[in-house]
């Protein structure tokens, strides 16, 4: 597992460096399916890291799956993930009707945390 960690926080240094942008289409595909796969996971590290990574993949051509899965991320996951992709996303377009969902659905959760940041998400 903690080979998986690593690839995955690898992935997520590589995206924020923008580094995926110059990878070929079916390396970029291959890339965003094993971090949407992880994002799975059922290791909360794994899970996590593969969360910030997809929200690093936002400016790609895979932005409206990687919405999709913190949509869903949104009614599952504990609130350490939900916190964590609502910093990350926070910066982004709030005209956005799926982000707008997102921190809509942070509002109405039942952790503190996550409906303090969903409400300073809001804000700004």
């Amino acid at each position: 597992m903690a080979v998986r960690i690593t690839a995955m926080r690898e992935i997520e240094r590589l995206t924020e460096q923008g580094v995926l942008e110059a990878c070929t289409d079916d390396a970029k595909l291959l890339l965003f399916n094993h971090t949407l796969g992880d994002s799975y996971s059922t290791n909360a590290d794994l899970e996590f890291y593969a969360m910030s990574a997809l929200s690093k993949m936002l400016g790609s051509t895979y932005r409206e799956q990687c919405l999709d899965r913190f949509i869903e991320m949104m009614d599952y996951e504990p609130y350490l993930i939900k916190v964590g992709m609502l910093y990350r996303i926070k910066e982004d377009d709030k005209n956005d009707a799926k982000i707008k969902f997102i921190f809509e659905k942070g509002k109405n959760d039942s952790h503190y945390w996550v409906r303090h940041v969903s409400s300073i998400g809001l804000e700004k």
